[in-house]
């Protein structure tokens, strides 16, 4: 769970605090709240980019983030409940309703307090004080703001350049994944430089059948060391891997046959010489597996492989 979920309330972050009256021990002082239960980091991301630079060095400038019209509901995305919405105005002394007007600017959200702006550098928020509270929502709301690292990853924000940061969150992520690199290396170390090959035609979309084993093992490590957002990665070619070595292979035939033109595709269906395969990938993939097409499959195939 992101760090901004656990604290959703003021009066929680209140109630969360020990009263100066009440007492914890007889023979233990009170504790003191940890301040980072309260505090929420908002960190850029390492987005590639022209100039090639990262971090502090980037070039970024700052980017304003808005409550904006969301053309679904009609109103201001601002992330905030009705009922908080109510309450956090009053403690600020704002308007924050949703309510959009066409005439005229939101009274609170877009004036300079209402709008946050995304440094590069990371930013600490303090949820227990209202405003910055509201600012965290915002940005929530907002799509330059993934609200957690694996949903980034998991490719949810594509237009994100920063992230709300959880150091729990950050952890199990980077634990998953070195389970993940153990799984893929043992994978690797069953299959045949074929079967790579069929794993790349997939994930890569490129035919490197007939190539030298350094080559193939090259582009396969490229595919699990990946790290960008909407591009298959160390995830994707597991669950590959996992459908099983004869499944791979058709799927892999099917687009190395489209690409070479011997299936052809019209309006998303595929045809071979005019005879309908599928009227999808997906589709094409089960004729190709079904016995009763095994005799038009083997002629097709067989024209695949001269």
């Amino acid at each position: 769970m992101a760090l901004a979920d656990e604290i959703t309330d003021f009066d929680q972050v209140a109630e969360a605090r020990p009263r100066q009256s009440q007492i914890i021990s007889t023979t233990m002082p009170a504790q003191i709240p940890d301040p980072a239960a309260i505090k929420v980091e908002v960190r850029p991301l390492d987005r590639k980019s022209w100039h090639g630079k990262k971090g502090k060095e980037s070039f970024a400038q700052p980017k304003a983030v808005e409550a904006l019209y969301e053309h679904t509901t009609g109103k201001y995305a601002t992330g905030l409940t009705e009922d908080e919405a109510i309450k956090y105005g009053k403690l600020i002394g704002a308007d924050l309703s949703d309510t959009f007007n066409p005439s005229e600017p939101h009274p609170y959200y877009s004036t300079k307090p209402g709008t946050v702006m995304l440094q590069n550098h990371t930013m600490i928020f303090d949820i227990s004080k209202p405003a910055e509270y509201v600012k965290v929502k915002l940005m929530k709301a907002n799509k330059l703001v993934a609200n957690s690292m694996k949903e980034y990853e998991e490719g949810k924000w594509p237009d994100a350049t920063h992230v709300i940061f959880d150091e729990e969150e950050e952890v199990s992520s980077k634990a998953n994944k070195v389970q993940l690199r153990r799984k893929a290396s043992a994978m690797l170390l069953e299959m045949s430089d074929d079967s790579k090959a069929n794993i790349i035609q997939i994930l890569s979309k490129k035919s490197v059948k007939g190539r030298s084993g350094n080559f193939i093992d090259v582009e396969i490590d490229a595919i699990i060391q990946n790290n960008e957002p909407n591009q298959p990665g160390i995830l994707e070619f597991t669950e590959l891997v996992s459908m099983g070595r004869e499944e791979v292979a058709v799927r892999a035939s099917v687009l190395n046959l489209l690409q070479r033109d011997i299936l052809t595709k019209e309006a998303g269906s595929i045809y071979y010489m005019g005879e309908l395969i599928g009227i999808d990938y997906e589709a094409a993939v089960e004729w190709f597996k079904s016995p009763s097409n095994a005799k038009l499959k083997v002629a097709i195939l067989e024209r695949g492989n001269k």
